[in-house]
């Protein structure tokens, strides 16, 4: 007879961890035990795997649903689901960990999500050529096409009748643009009426310029903005006829609001509300680096500027002007993310220079061109004073 169990065949299926004994009796009732035997059930797990239910490689906005492929007691990381099926919505490796009864992991799978930022949405510049026609410039650092909404796919385009037109960027991974829009109200100039064609462009995180239609002529022009939910109103008053002012000190990744008021003997005209936001981080892969500059510039050397812009490599050609051909200065990594240094400059010579960008394979165009100036081999004076100051003499 079999202990656990009370079986009496001479042999039995084991299907559960525990010691076993078997009791024999022969004919004459006598009986005998076996030694005990020690039975240990090892529980295997399936391995499981991750299985994307659609493109791992996405344009922000997107998503892909990430499944477990075989049975188990999952917990997926980041952010520890324990279902199933997880929808991933940004950059990253995801892991996925099968675990036993006792918590331990026994198989685990991870998998590669990359989201890829849409450009930033464009940019709309205004030009006028009086009682003819407006120019309407897009731009978004990271753009390689743009579509308007009359069917044109210039970045530059050519309005003739007043009419509401929106535009989209696109980038080299097929992302686009959130819509921008702009409204023209009528082709001919106006003076002292109300402004309109309300735009913010060249965006940075700290600046911006505001501008307005410049089809309206006026005497003295009021700026206010402020960021929304403050009741702190900053202003800007220009007497003459302007169409656009520059503003800075700016906090970063920040929504504002603006009015323009313009200002004359017959009265005043306010403007509707507009809106903008100032950058937050550095410009997507494959854009265009903007705001550039030179700083620290002595005899031979110079460091070179530019707006944050997320990419591989940076390559910068220059040369003193009037040169015919470039010198050329590869940085590569993200300790250049913001500009880098270049040397063995002639002194007392006026240089012009350009940066461009590679990423994922894609490189952009070149930034416009900016300029800077060695200084003279002689030096420069520094940390002037007045000292000992008399009636008719000074140190």
């Amino acid at each position: 007879m079999w202990q656990p169990g009370g079986e009496t065949t001479s042999s039995i299926v084991v299907t559960s961890s525990g010691t076993y004994t078997a009791t024999l009796t022969d004919a004459n009732g006598c009986t005998g035990t076996t030694a005990p035997i020690v039975v240990t059930q090892v529980v295997i797990s399936p391995t499981v795997t991750i299985q994307s239910n659609g493109p791992t490689t996405f344009c922000e906005g997107g998503s892909v649903v990430l499944s477990a492929n075989g049975a188990g007691n999952y917990l997926w990381a980041p952010g520890g689901a324990t279902t199933a099926t997880i929808t991933a919505t940004t950059s990253g490796t995801y892991y996925l960990y099968n675990r036993n009864a006792n918590g331990q992991v026994v198989s685990t799978d991870s998998m590669i999500v990359k989201v890829n930022q849409k450009p930033l949405k464009p940019w709309i510049s205004i030009t006028y050529i009086p009682n003819t026609a407006y120019q309407l410039t897009a731009f978004a650092p990271s753009a390689t096409s743009y579509q308007w909404s009359n069917g044109q796919s210039n970045s530059t385009i050519t309005v003739t009748q007043p009419q509401t037109l929106t535009v989209t960027a696109s980038d080299n991974f097929g992302c686009k643009s959130d819509m921008g829009t702009m409204t023209v109200a009528s082709i001919q100039a106006q003076s002292c009426t109300t402004p309109n064609m309300l735009t913010a462009y060249n965006l940075s995180d700290t600046s911006a310029v505001l501008g307005w239609n410049p089809g309206i002529t006026g005497e003295v022009y009021v700026i206010k903005y402020w960021e929304v939910g403050s009741t702190t109103v900053s202003e800007r008053r220009m007497a003459g006829n302007f169409s656009n002012v520059f503003i800075n000190n700016l906090t970063p990744a920040t929504e504002y609001n603006w009015k323009a008021e313009i200002i004359c003997t017959s009265g005043s005209n306010f403007s509707t509300t507009g809106s903008f936001k100032t950058l937050g981080g550095a410009l997507s892969c494959g854009s265009i680096p903007q705001y550039t500059r030179a700083v620290n510039v002595n005899t031979t050397k110079a460091e070179l500027k530019w707006y944050a812009t997320t990419a591989d490599t940076y390559l910068v050609k220059y040369r003193p002007l009037g040169a015919t051909s470039y010198k050329f200065r590869l940085f590569t990594g993200a300790q250049y993310i913001s500009g880098g240094k270049i040397a063995n400059l002639l002194p007392a010579t006026s240089y012009e220079w350009q940066v461009r960008t590679t990423c994922s394979g894609y490189t952009s165009p070149y930034s416009q061109p900016d300029y800077f100036t060695t200084i003279d081999t002689c030096g420069f004076l520094g940390s002037l004073s007045v000292l000992t100051v008399t009636p008719s003499t000074a140190t």
